[in-house]
C-alpha cells in the first residue's frame, strides 16, 4: 500500500508567522505536501469506498460533504495525522490535539468532467479545560 512520504525534519511555523495568525486569523502556506503525496490522495479520494459513498449524492447539481473520511481510505486517516499539519498548528493550539470530524467537501461535477475534485478539511479541535473568564491562563 502507498503512504504519505515521510517527513525527517522538524516542520513548525516561524515567530512572524505566528504573529500574522493572531494578527490575521489566518496563514497560507504553500507546499505543504509534495506533488506525489498529492497524486496519491487525489487517487486515495477516487478510491472505491469514497465513490461508492460519493455517487449516492446529487454530486451533479451541489457541493458533497463524505462525512467520516479518515475511515474510508486508510491515507485520509494519515493525512489527518500527518507532521506536515499537526507541526504547524500545534504552535497555534497547543499539544492536546484529537480528530472530531472528518470529510472530504467536492463541488459539483460539471459536463465532461468526471475527476473528483479533493478539497477536504479535517477539524482539528484543541482538548482543552474550561477556564473561568477571571482566569489567568493557568491550567492547574
Amino acid at each position: 500500500m502507498n503512504e504519505l512520504s515521510v517527513v525527517h525534519e522538524e516542520i513548525g511555523l516561524s515567530d512572524d508567522q505566528i504573529k500574522s495568525f493572531w494578527i490575521d486569523g489566518f496563514l497560507i502556506i504553500d507546499d505543504v505536501f509534495p506533488v506525489e503525496d498529492v497524486e496519491l490522495l487525489r487517487e486515495a479520494a477516487a478510491s472505491p469506498n469514497v465513490l461508492r459513498d460519493w455517487r449516492k449524492q446529487d454530486v451533479d447539481t451541489r457541493t458533497v460533504h463524505l462525512l467520516e473520511i479518515t475511515v474510508k481510505h486508510p491515507l485520509m486517516m494519515e493525512l489527518a495525522r500527518s507532521p506536515r499539519i499537526l507541526q504547524r498548528i500545534t504552535p497555534l493550539i497547543g499539544p492536546d490535539i484529537q480528530l472530531q470530524h472528518s470529510k472530504l467537501a467536492t463541488k459539483p461535477t460539471t459536463k465532461g468532467a468526471r475527476r473528483l475534485s479533493l478539497a477536504s478539511r479535517f477539524r482539528l479541535l484543541p482538548a482543552y479545560e474550561q477556564r473561568s473568564a477571571g482566569s489567568d491562563g493557568d491550567a492547574g
